[in-house]
């Protein structure tokens, strides 16, 4: 597959870049824990297991107050994504965010 980029191709990305950011640090700190500890668990030890375990148990109660407050965020990213998507499919660019 030939990749292939131009300057929408770069405004998309800049444009997904700046959504993911974005939502990132407007996101609850306990939610920020909660993520980080789950990457870490992939390939982690017994004890990043115990760690993503304890800071997810709580997690469940707050997953509505989470979407509302992160919606705008994910609404963003999904636009983008999606003027990603529309745009391979119109040029035959292929690019990563």
């Amino acid at each position: 597959m030939k990749t292939r980029q131009c300057d929408e191709c770069r405004a998309i990305l800049r444009d997904l870049d700046e959504a993911y950011s974005d939502t990132w640090t407007s996101a609850a700190q306990e939610f920020q824990d909660a993520w980080v500890a789950t990457y870490q668990m992939i390939g982690g030890a017994e004890q990043d297991a115990a760690c993503a375990e304890e800071l997810l148990s709580n997690f469940p109660d707050r997953i509505r107050k989470f979407e509302n407050e992160s919606a705008g965020g994910s609404l963003r990213i999904r636009g983008a994504f999606l003027r990603k998507l529309e745009h391979e499919a119109r040029t035959g660019h292929k690019f990563r965010a």
